[in-house]
């Protein structure tokens, strides 16, 4: 006979038809047995496991009831198959199968596998064996949740498992994707991850994984994009930043991207003319920003608030540059409280080419800076955001590169590439967000764009006490 737990729990006999096992305390019992087998359950473990919260009135009586059923619904087909002895019940299973038996040797046999395109079959062949949700249709008892969770931590194991041995196969075979290199289709793959990711939105390496599938599969601009909303959702949900392994996949990207598709990426509801991407490395704290738009000669504006320099966009119409999913810009009218500084930025942005946001960490220069750039864009301007946060001083032109969707390449060039992207945007402002732990890199940068890019402008909010020459900081009070 054959049991079956990855799924409804199903028994059937040697010709594969299902048997029926009616009752739910019978099913809960065999469910037990063979979650024990070969071992012997005690009576009073039953007891305590099927009758929790509502015991019997006679619980001897309710269990020799419950084992009974079982054996008239198994007996025809395995006689003695349900054994009763000095230490309590057990299932002799000789010559029957129990599927998660069978998964553990499969995959034991998987991960001793060392070629990656052998491992990755095997593995996708464990998978194949779960049909649903594990013990589904037996009562709520606690036995029965924690066997389900513990299946269910293990099959998101198996596709993480299944996932790094596609890449590797992937790599092996120098980017062949799918049929081609005799792997799997790499759009089931991308499915597959993203529905576990979205069931288990805190298990960061099915992130990861997802991200480095979709690069595999020449889909760079989505994979940024589920490394945007991952962060977004993480930061907002339990206040922290992403762990290195997601880290490490969104560099890959920004490392190794093509130029994306204009539009590619694109999540509804995202506002037009807006683009986003992010860095790498991780960075202890909060900071500032960079935009850049486009306008007036060089000066600097007077400290106001957390504001210095200017930059002013030039009037056209915000037809720039690829979207990107994950940034949404606060309506004005929703920042309170800040209303001399915005102001302040409105008036910057009008006359200089520079603008610096500056105060400790905390102190809210991030959304000042993304309430004032929200205003920017409901006058029409193109509104790019590239986040700092995670990235190292080598990883700045290639997280702008990515924002204005343009080909990733060495600083000394990024100016050059873009300025077509500000021509074909011809209102723009360049938002770059926390880079006081970045500060050379950042300032380096934005000198050599407003040198190549006369019609374009940087607004950095800046860590305390960090400046830029001829832009002095001024502080950010609460």
């Amino acid at each position: 006979m054959e049991f079956e737990l990855l799924g409804d729990l199903m028994v059937r006999n040697g010709s594969g038809m299902a048997l029926v096992v009616a009752g739910a305390r019978p099913r809960a019992l065999l469910a037990l047995l063979l979650l024990h087998a070969p071992s012997a359950v005690s009576t009073g473990r039953i007891l305590d496991e099927l009758w929790t919260g509502a015991r019997a009135k006679d619980p001897m009586a309710a269990l020799h009831t419950a084992v009974a059923k079982l054996r008239r619904a198994l007996q025809p087909h395995a006689p003695g198959l349900v054994v009763t002895g000095p230490a309590g019940y057990r299932l002799d299973l000789t010559g029957h199968t129990v599927d998660v038996r069978l998964l553990d040797g499969e995959l034991a046999r998987a991960r001793a596998t060392e070629d990656p395109g052998g491992r990755a079959a095997l593995l996708r062949a464990v998978l194949d064996r779960w049909s649903g949700t594990p013990l589904a249709g037996l009562p709520a008892l606690p036995f029965v949740q924690a066997e389900r969770d513990r299946l269910e931590a293990l099959r998101l194991t198996v596709l993480e498992e299944r996932a790094d041995a596609e890449l590797a196969a992937h790599a092996a075979a120098g980017g062949v994707t799918g049929a081609a290199a005799g792997g799997a289709d790499p759009a089931d793959l991308v499915e597959a991850l993203r529905a576990a990711a979205r069931a288990d939105p805190d298990r960061e390496r099915l992130h990861a994984l997802l991200i480095r599938t979709l690069q595999a599969c020449g889909r760079q601009a989505e994979a940024l994009g589920v490394y945007r909303a991952a962060r977004a959702d993480l930061r907002e949900r339990l206040g922290i930043e992403p762990g290195a392994e997601m880290r490490a996949a969104q560099q890959a990207v920004l490392r190794g991207a093509s130029t994306p598709a204009a539009g590619a990426g694109a999540a509804p509801g995202t506002a037009p003319g807006v683009g986003t991407a992010t860095g790498t490395a991780p960075a202890p704290g909060a900071g500032a920003g960079t935009a850049a738009g486009a306008g007036a000669a060089d000066a600097t504006g007077t400290g106001i608030g957390n504001v210095t320099g200017t930059v002013r966009p030039r009037g056209g119409t915000a037809s720039g540059p690829a979207v990107r999913p994950g940034l949404r810009l606060p309506p004005g009218a929703d920042f309170v409280g800040r209303g001399p500084e915005l102001a302040a930025i409105a008036a910057q942005l009008a006359e200089a080419r520079l603008v610096t946001v500056t105060g400790t960490a905390g102190i809210g220069k991030t959304r000042l800076s993304l309430a004032a750039a929200a205003r920017e864009q409901e006058a029409g301007a193109t509104v790019w955001r590239v986040d700092l946060v995670p990235c190292s001083p080598a990883d700045v032109p290639a997280a702008v590169a990515a924002a204005l969707g343009i080909a990733p390449g060495p600083a000394e060039t990024l100016a050059d590439r873009m300025r077509l992207a500000v021509d074909r945007a011809p209102r723009c402002l360049l938002l770059l967000d926390n880079c006081e732990h970045l500060t050379e890199a950042a300032a380096d940068l934005t000198a050599r764009l407003l040198d190549a890019c006369p019609g374009c402008g940087c607004w950095p909010p800046a860590g305390k006490g960090s400046a830029s020459p001829g832009n002095p900081a001024s502080p950010c009070g609460r």
